[in-house]
């Protein structure tokens, strides 16, 4: 090849190169981000524009088309709830793609891994006419294999069960593990698979949503995956703390829709979406509110909410949290509300499982606690609960972490609660852990800080 054909070549790829970026920019520029995330994108696409497109077709997307977001979610008012009894912030909800507020139902607190798994049996258990399933870790272990074996015998006897698994939380979890199941009548899909025909699936939007819901009626949904990790004997205090409410009620038919259209996008299958006549039968008293959040929800409702409901907060807000890596604009709320007097306490494990989260995350705390703030750091091992609490006004649970992957990213939902007997579940929940917590953030350092500062730099990215 001459001198002359080489420069030709060169330019033409470079050419190429940053035309494709051009395209990325012009892509990225339309879609609503944090500032931060903005100018990392900018910097990865002018800086490495091959590397950087590529890195945007796997990482970049973060909603879906219209007609996706048409077809999945469509909520039902329930009529008998008194206006009176909704205040103006759960009203705002609504207007973020949320269900409203649901009333008659009954709020069951499962506060470690062997009450959640109890209950999910039970609630398998008691099915007579339908299962609906939905988790980011089905893992092939000693408590996989039970549940779907119950599971399994459900299908065999009639009832129609459908389980739908995350393809990249799930992807240690081979297929022939559901072929039993399969076999004896189950319904089984995989939202999203990572290996898929090129540019057909969203790599980075990741259904984190845990959802089981018996009958349309009675639903079991938080942060715990189908996994032995998230189990364990409360006596030797081995594996994660997790957090999950059992809700027997019109709630847990809104969470069913939410499955809905999970399963409509990842199967194509409209029969699913065929709502039941009317709301499921009052169990209770409570006041709950369905919180969906995602690629597939105009805006971003977790993020929104959350940002509202601290700037309202008069007395406390408590948030417990496996990954503490909000945006700027989260943390100087936070900031605001403990210099302005309000008890904030942020309870974190001290070492999570993701050592880039914590490392994102530890100025982020220091900044937090000189404000005014509490820093909590859990002792006794691995804390994969999701709650946020403000004043006496609500407790919020379900799958959601504290950071930008599932406020902006992931599809995720949070069970919001009302009444008093659920917010008071929740805060002495918060309690127990904070009692085996040690106070402060981590310590810092010149390289520690370094590292923290890179890490949080390239956060938005992802």
């Amino acid at each position: 090849m001459s001198m002359f054909e080489s420069w030709l070549f060169g330019h033409s790829i470079l050419i190429f190169s940053y035309s494709l970026a051009i395209a990325g920019v012009a892509h990225m520029l339309r879609h609503r981000r944090s500032p931060g995330g903005t100018m990392a994108w900018l910097v990865t696409f002018v800086a490495l524009p091959l590397a950087g497109t590529a890195l945007y077709l796997v990482f970049g997307g973060r909603k879906l088309r219209q007609a996706r977001r048409a077809a999945s979610i469509r909520f039902r008012e329930d009529q008998s709830v008194p206006r009176g009894l909704m205040d103006d912030f759960s009203q705002s909800l609504c207007t973020y793609g949320t269900a409203p507020v649901t009333g008659g139902n009954k709020v069951t607190i499962c506060d470690n891994g062997v009450s959640g798994y109890q209950h999910l049996m039970e609630l398998i258990d008691r099915a007579q006419n339908r299962i609906c399933l939905a988790t980011f870790i089905f893992a092939r272990d000693s408590l996989g294999e039970a549940v779907l074996e119950k599971l399994a015998h459900k299908a065999r006897n009639g009832v129609d069960v459908r389980v739908l698994v995350d393809g990249l939380g799930s992807l240690r979890t081979h297929h022939r593990f559901f072929h039993e199941f399969i076999a004896c009548g189950g319904k089984f899909a995989v939202f999203q698979p990572v290996v898929d025909f090129p540019f057909r699936t969203h790599t980075n939007l990741r259904n984190h949503r845990k959802i089981l819901v018996a009958d349309g009626r009675i639903s079991f949904a938080g942060g715990m995956n189908l996994t032995q990790e998230d189990i364990y004997p409360e006596t030797t205090g081995a594996g994660w703390q997790d957090l999950s409410l059992v809700i027997e009620g019109p709630a847990a038919e809104h969470l069913e829709t939410v499955f809905r259209g999970d399963w409509r996008f990842a199967t194509g299958d409209v029969e699913i979406d065929l709502p039941s006549e009317h709301l499921s039968t009052r169990a209770g008293s409570q006041l709950v509110q369905i919180l969906p959040a995602g690629p597939d929800v105009p805006n971003d409702p977790i993020y929104s909410v959350s940002v509202t409901a601290i700037y309202r907060a008069s007395q406390r807000i408590w948030i417990v949290t496996p990954y503490f890596v909000p945006n700027d604009a989260l943390v100087e709320a936070l900031m605001f509300a403990s210099q302005r007097g309000v008890d904030v306490r942020i309870l974190v494990p001290r070492r999570s499982n993701h050592l880039l989260s914590d490392l994102a995350a530890a100025s982020l705390l220091r900044d937090i606690q000189g404000a005014g703030g509490t820093v909590l750091r859990y002792l006794k091992g691995m804390v994969h609960a999701k709650a946020m609490l403000v004043d006496q006004e609500f407790a919020a649970v379900g799958s959601a972490n504290f950071d930008m992957r599932s406020l902006f990213l992931n599809y995720e939902v949070m069970q919001v609660c009302y009444s008093p007997a659920a917010i008071e579940s929740v805060s002495q929940y918060f309690l127990k852990l904070a009692a085996n917590c040690e106070s402060g953030p981590s310590r810092s350092g010149f390289w520690r800080e370094m590292g923290e500062g890179t890490i949080r730099a390239l956060s938005p990215l992802f």
